[in-house]
């Protein structure tokens, strides 16, 4: 089978050497082996399972780089009516490890029968010759409700035949804090109709403690964030792809991109920083591996010790509280004589946070009591029991998300970032009066940066104790 392999690779190369000539002779353009990748790379539509398995069976792996590792190989699993590839491992005799999302659906439990739905395509590298592995049975999946946190993403399987390769060494020990970590991975692509890949190295930093997953801040954490823009790029088609320390050893595997924020509810704006900042990863430190894993690592004697994990959220929480009164606080101190109304003088003014719709947070004003109360309600004597609706122009600050050298959140409000926005204000002068007590309510105009329903504030508003003075 190896033979077959590399001898078909060798006519692949061929073909593709006389088609870029011909290419240049008729000064077309033509798709190169390392072309940019459609949208989903990484999966092929199919008719059936049976044109899906043909397909698969054709994928072609290349290396890219002079030092590709040979325990390592593309992935592709079979569906129905599609083929889909990841990156997997040799970690043990004749055993692979991979991402548990990328196990098709129906095979996600122990001891099914893989055959023929999933495939390990090893490239031609130096000493080794390219090798197809087909799957025989799952040994272990991870689970991950759908909706819920994010958790670790890991699958175990058993391989038919034991590739000719040597096998990588799985790590109990973690992941050090700012450490930089080898990551072997596929970027597949399609070619003509089936899938094909390129074996590339990248290089990603972990990140302790960050915003998106606070839980994450020791060596034993279950999952673990690392930094994009220390050269940590990761596409659809790499996930499986083992992290690796300076020895080579096995400390945990790619998961991918983030898309949701596990700790809190985030932004649109966070979202994309999430996906921009961060990758996450699985640790293979205190997982729960199954007994037929005989390669994997003793649990480390800290497992039992990891921090809580809610109680690192609810300080993250804490933490982005006490950003926001920052923030709060410094548009207090830009918003000197900012309410242009006939009410700027009427009360006193405090800065809210408002919710942002679709985008950021922002910062508006809005009344906190009643000043000069007795002139105030003379003004309005002749209104009896009436409720008065007062156009209003109150500013508002859009506030910029971003994200600090450690990863942590960062929010500021930029003084020339102030708009005006139109509203109303609903009161009643009679009740005042009665009461020396009023409901104020301020509603956004339509075209608001907010939701046209949104209340601004709705709460019972009583004198300013200074002014009464």
């Amino acid at each position: 089978m190896a033979l077959r392999l590399s001898q078909r690779m060798a006519e692949r190369q061929l073909f593709g050497l006389v088609t870029l000539s011909l290419c240049l002779l008729a000064s077309t353009s033509c798709g190169r082996w390392n072309h940019h990748p459609n949208k989903r790379a990484d999966k092929l539509r199919a008719e059936n399972l049976k044109k899906s398995r043909d397909r698969a069976e054709k994928t072609v792996v290349s290396c890219e780089v002079e030092d590709c590792n040979p325990s390592i190989a593309m992935f592709v699993g079979v569906e129905e009516k599609a083929t889909e590839s990841c990156t997997a491992s040799l970690v043990g005799d004749g055993i692979a490890m991979t991402n548990s999302h990328c196990i098709p659906n129906d095979l996600r439990a122990e001891g099914k029968d893989c055959r023929g739905r999933i495939f390990l395509f090893f490239p031609d590298v130096t000493g080794f010759i390219a090798e197809r592995a087909e799957c025989s049975e799952v040994i272990q999946t991870s689970f991950k409700e759908e909706g819920g946190d994010a958790n670790p993403d890991y699958a175990f399987f058993r391989l038919r035949e034991k590739p000719k390769r040597p096998v990588l060494q799985m790590s109990g020990e973690g992941f050090e804090k700012s450490a930089i970590y080898r990551v072997d991975k596929v970027d597949p692509f399609v070619e003509q109709d089936h899938l094909a890949g390129v074996l590339r190295v990248a290089k990603c930093q972990s990140a302790f403690g960050t915003f998106a997953l606070p839980e994450s801040n020791d060596p034993l954490s279950p999952l673990m964030t690392f930094r994009a823009d220390a050269g940590c790029e990761i596409r659809p088609g790499n996930s499986g792809a083992p992290l690796t320390d300076a020895s080579g050893h096995v400390r945990g595997l790619i998961q991918g991109k983030f898309e949701k924020n596990p700790a809190s509810t985030q932004s649109v704006s966070q979202s994309a920083l999430l996906a921009s900042s961060l990758r996450l990863g699985s640790n293979l430190a205190c997982l729960p591996l199954h007994a037929k894993l005989t390669s994997a690592p003793e649990l480390a004697a800290g497992c039992s010790k990891r921090s809580d994990s809610a109680k690192l959220k609810m300080l993250e929480t804490v933490r982005v509280k006490r950003v926001w009164e920052k923030v709060l606080e410094e548009v207090s101190a830009q918003s000197k004589d900012k309410v242009e109304n006939d009410f700027d003088s009427v009360f006193d003014w405090k800065p809210v946070k408002t919710s942002g719709g679709a985008g950021a947070p922002g910062v508006t004003l809005a009344p906190v009591c009643i000043r000069k109360s007795s002139l105030w309600a003379a003004r309005f004597k002749d209104r009896g029991a009436k409720a008065v609706s007062v156009k209003i122009t109150i500013p508002y600050w859009e506030s910029v998300e971003g994200i600090t050298e450690d990863l942590k959140q960062k929010i500021s409000v930029p003084e020339d970032a102030t708009r005006e926005v139109e509203g109303t204000i609903d009161f009643s002068p009679s009740e005042f009066r009665r009461t020396g007590k009023m409901k104020v309510s301020i509603d956004w105009a339509s075209d608001a940066p907010v939701s046209a329903s949104t209340s601004l504030l709705d709460q019972t508003l009583t004198a300013c104790e200074a002014e009464e003075k």
